[in-house]
């Protein structure tokens, strides 16, 4: 049996479900003593079995086997046994000696006493069964340790787990159902905070370099069952089914493509409204390799504390961002890629390799270009410089020439000496919210619309303007240009343009052309009035 007291062992703040071992085996057994320890006794086993902390904190844990139906298992998850030196729990003085000890996590020391009058001491790992890690089922199992008090530390964890605290146990226990003999497998049922982490894209509004964007990145509170918490009691401030977290960081490293605008913390349920003095907040720059970061504060942690125990209750940061060209005036690849790390624990925050952060499934948002090829209609390897381009986000708003995507300061787009042209800087039309678009009957499908403004001349040939706008695709095939009119690139957009009038010459309205008409007019007179002299005649 333990004789660990209530409030000892363990200082305020360590709360896993673990604890709860020995908080049930404390106070009173020492008055329910069970018959001497048999001399056959000198060892026993001790069986970890490892689980997701449930929505409600379970019942306490006695030693003995537990029905863990419903419960979700965790492998993967490392911990040490360490024996504490002096206390020998083969004599009464022992059990005594151990029902004084505590450990500080904080420090990771121990105090107290031992049988023997020494300072208590936390002993070496033993290499051959210090160390034991989860199956599948959550299973752990260190045999044949000797008779003593051992703390029991979780030393690595998969990501997204937090760390259940450190707890003393004493191996053997009594047999809490008959509480006359003793117990050589002892099982206790540390639970874990397993902590997912997601994140999304909001583009859909965005157009152009300049707009904004939102990355909702929403993280699990961990939840860490408070062994001081009772359930008969009206949940409060003094009365929580779960801890605060030892700590709480989300961090993203922006894309260089990516300005920081703003940011916004919030629960999604429960805790309270969170305040500017809940949390810290880095904004990127190049100093810290353009990281934006939100850390709570002990006011931030209690709120969170709070929320854990609220069904579907996160951490939710909204980080507002504008896409920027590079210098070359292009958005580069255009495909702007983006992660975030939660960091649902103090461990993880410190770095601890053993209690890795939880990262997001990446997410994109891409960019592109539209390119034009302007040639002659008749010729089409004639390139045709100096048209003159505008771009639209509505049909609408090119019939009425109404709002002009404006990309970087500059709303209308001229053809070069090669009769192409670069519009850069445009979202996608077939890739929105982080999701491809199966086809254009997808309400969030964006085409562009392009309206020449400025037809060309060239060596003295004019040309007409187009009749209509173009309906342009803005997507991968679209970042090539083949330059080839007869064979383009998939996305290119090869523009033609007839001669003026449609290559039909119109009436001459020089001097040429007036004598001629001049000529013909008086020949016309002329004939009526020889005609109407022959009729005199006649008629005389």
């Amino acid at each position: 049996m333990s004789l660990q007291k209530k409030g000892r062992g363990l200082l305020a703040g360590i709360g896993a479900a673990a604890t709860a071992v020995l908080l049930a085996l404390g106070g009173g057994a020492a008055a329910q003593a069970a018959p001497i320890i048999p001399p056959s006794f000198e060892h026993g086993n001790l069986h970890i079995h490892k689980f997701e902390q449930p929505a409600a904190p379970g019942q306490p844990a006695d030693g003995l086997p537990r029905d863990t139906a419903g419960l979700t298992p965790i492998g993967e998850v490392t911990f040490t046994v360490q024996r504490i030196k002096h206390v020998d729990l083969s004599t009464n003085a022992g059990w005594v000696a151990a029902a004084g000890i505590s450990y500080d996590a904080a420090t990771g020391t121990i105090s107290g006493e031992g049988s023997d009058g020494q300072p208590a001491v936390i002993g070496d790992v033993d290499p051959a069964n210090g160390t034991q890690t989860t199956d599948a089922a959550g299973d752990a199992t260190f045999s044949g340790l000797p008779i003593g008090l051992y703390l029991v530390t979780e030393t690595a964890a998969p990501a997204g787990v937090t760390p259940s605290a450190p707890f003393l146990v004493t191996v053997p226990l009594t047999n809490p159902e008959t509480r006359t003999d003793w117990m050589q497998d002892v099982h206790v049922y540390p639970k874990n905070s397993t902590s997912t982490a997601t994140k999304t894209v909001d583009d859909a509004a965005a157009v152009k370099v300049g707009d904004d964007i939102a990355w909702t990145i929403r993280g699990d509170i961990p939840k860490t069952a408070d062994p001081a918490y009772d359930s008969a009691a009206p949940i409060g401030a003094g009365n929580q089914p779960f801890l605060a977290p030892s700590g709480y960081r989300v961090s993203d490293t922006l894309d260089q493509r990516l300005a920081y605008v703003s940011a916004e913390v919030t629960l999604t349920e429960g805790g309270g409204a969170l305040v500017p003095a809940d949390y810290t907040v880095v904004v990127p720059s190049a100093e810290n390799g353009n990281t934006f970061s939100v850390t709570f504060t002990a006011a931030g942690l209690a709120k969170l504390g709070a929320a854990a125990g609220v069904a579907g209750s996160q951490v939710q940061v909204v980080l507002t961002t504008t896409v920027t060209s590079l210098g070359d005036g292009t958005v580069g690849d255009g495909v702007i890629t983006n992660r975030a790390v939660v960091f649902p624990n103090r461990p993880s925050i410190e770095g601890d390799p053993g209690n890795p952060p939880t990262e997001t499934p990446e997410v994109e948002s891409r960019w592109g270009d539209i390119l034009i090829h302007k040639v002659d209609a008749r010729n089409r390897t004639v390139a045709l410089p100096g048209a003159e381009f505008q771009v639209f986000a509505s049909k609408e708003d090119a019939d009425r020439l109404a709002n002009p995507i404006s990309v970087n300061g500059t709303t209308t787009f001229t053809t070069g000496d090669d009769g192409t042209v670069r519009i850069s800087g445009l979202r996608y039309s077939d890739f929105v919210d982080g999701a491809q678009l199966a086809d254009d009957q997808d309400p969030k499908w964006r085409y562009y619309w392009v309206v020449e403004t400025r037809a060309p001349e060239v060596d003295g040939q004019r040309y007409e303007l187009l009749a209509e706008p173009v309906r342009v695709t803005v997507d991968a095939a679209q970042q090539v240009i083949s330059g080839d009119v007869e064979n383009p690139a998939a996305g290119e957009t090869v523009i033609e343009n007839v001669p003026h009038n449609a290559g039909f010459e119109l009436p001459l309205t020089g001097a040429a052309g007036t004598w001629m008409f001049t000529i013909g007019g008086l020949l016309v007179l002329g004939g009526g009035l020889a005609l109407a002299l022959r009729r005199r005649k006649t008629g005389a």
